[in-house]
């Protein structure tokens, strides 16, 4: 890998899923189910655990060793209630 590609892969940008209900978030991680995955899991919608901010650069750091992520916020799946 030239320096240019190895540039180009830290500095892409990281994707982290979201979840809309349990049946998504078990699809996802079945599929993947040979990868580590890292969920941040909303249970109110204007308090999340880590801010915005923050889960993006963790999302950015982790990406890198190939850890999936991904946001489950509770009040998008009904069936939880």
């Amino acid at each position: 890998m030239s320096m240019t590609e190895d540039h180009s892969a830290s500095t892409a940008t990281a994707v982290s899923t979201n979840f809309t209900c349990g049946s998504h978030f078990y699809e996802e991680v079945e599929d993947l189910k040979d990868s580590v995955w890292v969920v941040q899991v909303i249970r109110d919608r204007q308090r999340p655990f880590i801010s915005p901010h923050d889960w993006k650069a963790f999302v950015k750091k982790v990406s890198r060793f190939g850890v999936q992520t991904g946001i489950f916020d509770c009040s998008f799946d009904h069936t939880s209630v």
